[in-house]
């Protein structure tokens, strides 16, 4: 068996593609799931209670292998009929002074950084009237119309209704990864068939692209 720590925001795309992928690669072999953020799972790899992790790159650490296995971008969250929804792409500029709701600077620490200096960057001034640290709570309250959010392309398959998504103009998004990470001196004798289905995936997504 292989214990596989993932993100919530890794269960909206890759993680059931993974699933899939890896049960018809090795049918003998059980994944046992934990779902925890990024902070968290570096200390359980480093501890042993999970053999591989699906994070945010926060990280920096020589003990630890990592793969880049998602590049996407962000979306404009908006509720259904507002203003923005009109346009095929949104402009950053669009967002000045806006009402948004963001990421927590604790729990979802590599959206925030990258949201912040996304805005700093461009010169804008949203209005941030909520932090949260997941992407379905951020959609609930975009529908509720407390705010816009910027979000991963793959909140797309939550199928939020209410909630309209839309891309930023070319070149003004920033590209959102997810890696997936090992300890390389972890004896489990399984982790190469993982390690292979997610060489395989990511090729796919290569080829696709």
């Amino acid at each position: 068996s292989i214990t596989l720590g993932f993100t919530a925001a890794s269960g909206y795309d890759f993680l059931p593609r993974l699933i899939t992928h890896f049960r018809s690669a090795a049918p003998g072999i059980d994944l046992v799931l934990k779902e925890m953020v990024s902070t968290d799972q570096f200390e359980s790899l480093t501890s042993g209670l999970i053999d591989v992790g699906l994070v945010r790159p926060t990280f920096n650490r020589r003990e630890v292998v990592s793969l880049c296995v998602v590049r996407e971008p962000l979306l404009l969250a908006a509720p259904s009929g507002h203003p923005l929804t009109n346009a095929a792409e949104v402009q950053l500029a669009d967002l000045d002074r806006q009402p948004m709701v963001t990421y927590s600077p604790y729990e979802a620490r590599y959206f925030y950084d990258l949201l912040a200096t996304l805005f700093a960057t461009a010169g804008i001034t949203p209005r941030y009237v909520q932090h949260i640290s997941q992407v379905h709570s951020i959609l609930g309250l975009v529908k509720a119309g407390i705010g816009l959010a910027l979000v991963p392309r793959a909140a797309r398959n939550l199928g939020f209704e209410g909630v309209a998504l839309r891309p930023l103009a070319p070149g003004t998004s920033p590209t959102v990864e997810l890696h997936a990470i090992w300890r390389p001196a972890n004896a489990n004798p399984a982790i190469a068939t993982l390690h292979a289905t997610l060489q395989r995936l990511v090729s796919k997504s290569e080829q696709d692209d």
